[in-house]
């Protein structure tokens, strides 16, 4: 049942694939595939009506090879972008539509109702190709994943055009603020930090915005900064482990050794299958508790 949800509702970026994205930046022979995904189904719907109303038996081998592949869908593809192979289920629906179409043509029959539909799927394609944007989250995404090959120069040119709006994507500034400090650029990271935090994000994704931030200020010499920035985190998100855990760390480089093994400790306790805390403690304290 989550896996058919899927189809409808992708949860995970994993299952993140912006059309528009691709064919703005990479791919620009997507524009010769103009029928947006609500007009395939429009189409497809009209093909189904057309087939359950003939009731063609000779029909069963297109039955049978949708059937197979929306079972290898639900059998092996676990993460992935579900909604994309589903589509290949569609297209011979649309496709008895699309002839049926043409064979009332032909005949000069309900012309009316043909064009009414072409009509509908026009003005669908054409806000697909014209109007259609990717989401914030797809190019934060996109920018994401070109920072983990090492492509920061292409992320920081993905994500800019969101950091140029009036009222920019938190996210889109956090996630430019980590581009520009693997660029090793720390005062310019540090303001994008601290325009994420303005702008407002999540509790989990603030605490690591705040972490990063304490990452910079430590960095730049600014301690207390640091310190402040290591707090903000713990209290945005008290109950993730990984934040009490680097500000132990932090404690530890400046010397506050038993502010360390009370986070360590805390940290234990909230992920107690997390080996690092507990190794840490360990090699600080005699009694791990």
């Amino acid at each position: 049942a989550r896996k058919l949800g899927r189809i409808l509702h992708p949860g995970d970026p994993s299952d993140l694939y912006s059309l528009p994205l691709e064919r703005r930046l990479y791919l620009w022979t997507l524009y010769a595939l103009p029928l947006p995904t609500l007009g395939l189904w429009l189409l497809a719907a009209l093909g189904a009506c057309i087939w359950w109303r003939g009731s063609d038996r000779r029909a069963w081998p297109l039955l049978a090879f949708i059937f197979l592949q929306f079972a290898v869908l639900m059998a092996f593809f676990v993460s992935t972008r579900l909604r994309l192979p589903l589509l290949f289920s569609l297209t011979p629906f649309a496709g008895l539509a699309i002839a049926d179409g043409i064979r009332r043509w032909r005949e000069g029959g309900t012309r009316h109702r043909l064009v009414a539909v072409a009509a509908l799927i026009v003005l669908a394609a054409g806000h697909w190709i014209f109007f259609t944007e990717p989401r914030p989250r797809e190019v934060v995404r996109l920018a994401a994943v070109l920072s983990t090959q090492g492509r920061v120069d292409e992320a920081l040119t993905v994500v800019d055009g969101l950091l140029n709006e009036p009222d920019p994507d938190a996210p889109a500034l956090d996630q430019a603020g980590w581009l520009h400090y693997k660029k090793g650029d720390r005062e310019t990271a540090r303001g994008y930090y601290l325009r994420a935090l303005e702008r407002g994000l999540l509790p989990g994704h603030a605490a690591q915005t705040c972490t990063r931030l304490a990452g910079v200020h430590e960095e730049l010499g600014e301690m207390d900064l640091a310190a402040a920035a290591y707090d903000e985190a713990v209290a945005t998100a008290p109950e993730s482990a990984g934040t009490w855990f680097e500000r132990a760390r932090f404690r530890l480089r400046t010397g506050d050794h038993e502010g360390a093994v009370r986070d360590l400790r805390r940290a234990a306790e909230l992920a107690p299958s997390w080996r690092p805390p507990r190794e840490l403690l360990r090699s600080l304290s005699p009694d791990p508790g």
